[in-house]
């Protein structure tokens, strides 16, 4: 994989060379660190709002920080990556509206909501392509992150947000490219197991939750209670399933929530994202899998298989060999109480 070092435009100044590592995490940490000897540091005049970025693929961001020792003959910059730096970009609601809502086509909703605020977000650029997906009166969470934000309104519609480094025209700036496609299922197509000559870490534990005490507006004994359920087939109900030794109790608080049906909605998705946890977690060499997409993974010793959504990639090469860490365990960041 090549590695293109640009200026705080997004031009092309030099390929990166000889570096001594570079990894990159999307989804998880959504940061980046590229160890290289400092005279080849300084020969490429690496500075803070500098660019790194591979052609065709998501793996990049923006240089914010280094560090250094005098006793060391290498220098680590790093910086966000470009899904990092969509986290650090926030969804508000209009001047004297309580939510931020929003109506149209799934790449039309992208543009609009990243181009707002003046912040990180306005660095993305979205293809005009019309995805036949819409959205009718989608309400954001109150000040949450536009990378978590968006992910989680596109998931409602089998969608994933896939963002891209594209070159482009020659002597131009690199575009970085965010689009609404939608979620591949590499389940049937490709499995790790053993057998595919894999490390394969398989988790599947019981929830931490199966019962979630919601408290909405009010205070004290006159506080919105609403109690959700984890059912057997993993979907959220009013009737209590999981009983003694195997209910586990949990508490949501969304205190400026007076209404019980939407207290229930922001309850049930808190309960099932608490729930998950089965997951994957392996090395192996490269694939055009995006985080949102599907995977599965396989012990046979055991019998036992897990398939579920990427969360995670983390890209680690020296330039000789590269792996790519993949996890299908995390948090969306979208069960907190709102603001």
């Amino acid at each position: 994989m090549e590695f293109t070092i640009a200026d705080a435009g997004k031009k092309d100044i030099a390929p990166l060379l000889g570096y001594e590592l570079v990894d990159i995490d999307i989804g998880a940490a959504n940061n980046f660190t590229v160890r290289l000897p400092k005279p080849k540091a300084k020969a490429l005049g690496i500075a803070k709002g500098m660019w790194l970025y591979a052609h065709g693929t998501e793996y990049g961001g923006v240089f914010t920080n280094f560090e250094s020792e005098t006793n060391s003959a290498s220098i680590a910059w790093g910086g966000a990556t470009f899904r990092g730096l969509m986290q650090r970009d926030i969804v508000t609601p209009a001047a004297g509206a309580d939510y931020r809502v929003v109506s149209g086509e799934a790449n039309a909703v992208i543009k609009t909501i990243l181009g707002e605020n003046a912040s990180a977000g306005s660095v993305f650029t979205v293809p005009a392509a019309n995805t036949g997906v819409t959205f009718a009166n989608w309400r954001y969470p109150r000040y949450r992150d536009k990378l978590h934000s968006l992910t989680g309104m596109l998931a409602s519609k089998n969608m994933k947000l896939k963002i891209t480094a594209d070159r482009g025209a020659s002597g131009a700036g690199f575009l970085i490219v965010a689009e609404a496609v939608p979620i591949v299922d590499y389940s049937n197509l490709v499995e790790y197991s053993q057998n595919a000559k894999e490390n394969v870490h398989i988790i599947n534990n019981d929830p931490d939750v199966n019962h979630l005490i919601c408290l909405g507006a009010g205070t004290l004994r006159d506080r919105l209670r609403v109690d959700l359920y984890l059912q057997a087939d993993g979907t959220v109900g009013g009737t209590k399933h999981y009983t003694g030794v195997n209910e586990y109790v949990g508490v949501f608080s969304y205190g400026s929530e007076g209404e019980a049906d939407k207290l229930r909605e922001a309850g049930a998705k808190h309960l099932l994202a608490q729930a998950v946890d089965i997951g994957i977690e392996m090395t192996a060499p490269d694939f055009p899998f995006d985080v949102g997409d599907i995977v599965a993974g396989r012990d046979y010793d055991m019998g036992i298989s897990v398939k579920n959504q990427i969360a995670s990639k983390i890209l680690r090469t020296d330039g000789m060999e590269t792996t790519v860490e993949i996890s299908v365990k995390g948090d969306d960041g979208d069960g907190e109480e709102e603001m």
